[in-house]
């Protein structure tokens, strides 16, 4: 913008007099002040011991503590810092009838200087004055896009709900049991069988058949021999080609959804959702702006006030909420989100920061003049460069375009369901040994027993004992 020069004469008063009138002081000197402010914003209390609610400038620090600091030691004088009881900015209270907040301190006198940022706008010009603009803000509406959680490992499982689940397991069984039966009964399957199996073998063997049609494998030689258990196969293998692209459709679904953000594009789009709610700060000038405004003032009729910034970045961390303040006091922490989203509404008019002070104060003249000298210095610039940081070095630059992968680490779940079948594969394993162990030796005992008894057997026989033990046997019939 434009540089503002200071003009170097003394001015002119009204009736031509460079006297100064009365109501005008030219000098702060010696004085002390009582200056309002909200802990916050560019200002807040130290964590040192004995500064719970002092009003030390000592137990403060920030932007607006600095700019104090400068004036008072520019103009020579000294001051206190001090909280409105209710905490707030100040609007107007239907309900009470009267301002809240700074405002309403000033207009009692109770403070010399609201010094916080102060949103100039003509309800509160009525009741106060303004000092020189510190900096120009707008209105903004900030929120973080949500995606679903990528944390969640077992994201595999989330197409369909625990009922189906459970029943897959069941339905397995009840096809693997209609099949077995089909099978057995059909008179081609026992004229095609010449090695018949037990009615257990032959379940488990359907039950194979049917898990495998199920994650679209084949059964390999397990097929059966009967048209009837062939058909009933088909009929399965079918609802395993739409059961499993049912499935597939919903995993894509899910994934897709999980990596879509829930934009905002105008603030109007807030009416249309119902991801997000949305908030001003309570008592705060854009409260008002939204309320009057003849386009957003329906924004007001559902919106969640929150009381202050830090409760308003306590929303925004915890996701689905949309903050509606100034560009310039969001600034400060953007440092926190690295994925912060901001629109800016072009048919809300920006406005600026200012001090203020109570109505026709005789010191408002001292305070512009420093205030214009500090601005033509570049010295409010400086200041919003010290305490407004700059959160891009400390985001990560590889997030964008990152999205729609999926790391190791929500591959985690399926990778762990591989190692748990690899590991109930190998109890199945060592099971197998020990039940042919314990088999074996069952047998063994038998032959043993009849042996003992000293029966008379014939060759056959014994090659029949001899076939009841296990393959690798070293008993010597």
């Amino acid at each position: 913008g434009r540089e503002l020069k200071i003009l170097d004469y003394e001015p002119t008063f009204i009736g031509n007099t460079d006297k100064m009138p009365a109501s005008l002081i030219n000098s702060l000197s010696g004085k002390v002040l009582r200056i309002g402010t909200i802990a916050g914003t560019f200002i807040e209390r130290q964590d040192s011991e004995g500064c719970t609610n002092s009003t030390n400038p000592g137990c403060w620090k920030g932007l607006f503590v600095d700019l104090n600091n400068r004036l008072a030691k520019d103009l020579n004088f000294t001051y206190e810092l001090v909280e409105p009881p209710d905490g707030k900015f100040g609007n107007y209270d239907e309900t009470l009838g009267r301002f809240t907040g700074l405002v309403y301190e000033l207009e009692q006198r109770n403070i010399d200087i609201a010094a916080a940022g102060l949103t100039v706008n003509s309800e509160r010009m009525k009741v106060i004055d303004f000092l020189t603009h510190i900096f120009d803000v707008r209105y903004v509406g900030t929120y973080i896009p949500q995606k679903a959680s990528q944390s969640n490992i077992w994201f595999f499982v989330r197409p369909f709900y625990f009922d189906v689940w459970i029943m897959i397991p069941v339905i397995i069984i009840l096809a693997g049991v209609v099949i077995t039966i089909i099978n057995l009964l059909s008179p081609i399957q026992r004229l095609s069988n010449n090695n018949p199996k037990s009615l257990l073998s032959s379940f488990f063997t359907m039950i194979f058949l049917v898990t495998s049609g199920l994650v679209g494998r084949e059964g390999g030689d397990t097929l059966p021999k009967s048209p009837s258990a062939k058909f009933v196969l088909v009929i399965w293998w079918f609802f395993t080609t739409i059961f499993i692209s049912i499935y597939t459709a919903n995993l894509t679904a899910f994934v897709t959804l999980n990596h879509a953000s829930h934009n905002i594009d105008d603030l109007m789009d807030l009416l249309n959702q119902d991801y997000f709610r949305w908030g001003v700060l309570k008592g705060s000038s854009h409260e008002t702006a939204i309320k009057t405004h003849h386009k957003y003032q329906k924004l007001s009729q559902s919106w969640e006030m929150v009381p202050d910034k830090a409760a308003a970045m306590d929303r925004l961390a915890k996701g689905r909420y949309f903050f509606i303040s100034e560009d310039i006091s969001i600034i400060k922490y953007k440092e926190n989100f690295c994925n912060l989203s901001q629109i800016y509404p072009d048919d809300i008019s920006g406005t600026v920061w200012a001090y203020g002070v109570p109505k026709k104060a005789p010191y408002k003249a001292i305070l512009d003049k420093q205030l214009l000298r500090y601005r033509e210095e570049d010295y409010l610039e400086k200041l919003k460069k010290r305490w407004i940081l700059d959160s891009k070095e400390r985001c990560n630059s590889n997030i964008v375009g990152s999205d729609t992968s999926l790391s190791l680490a929500v591959l985690s779940g399926l990778l762990s369901v591989l190692s748990v079948g690899g590991g109930i594969g190998l109890l199945l394993l060592v099971l197998e040994y020990v039940y042919l162990f314990i088999r074996k030796r069952s047998r063994v005992k038998q032959l043993h027993s009849i042996k003992n008894n000293k029966k008379t057997l014939s060759r056959a026989d014994l090659d029949n004992l001899n076939q009841l033990i296990s393959p690798g046997s070293d008993l010597k019939t």
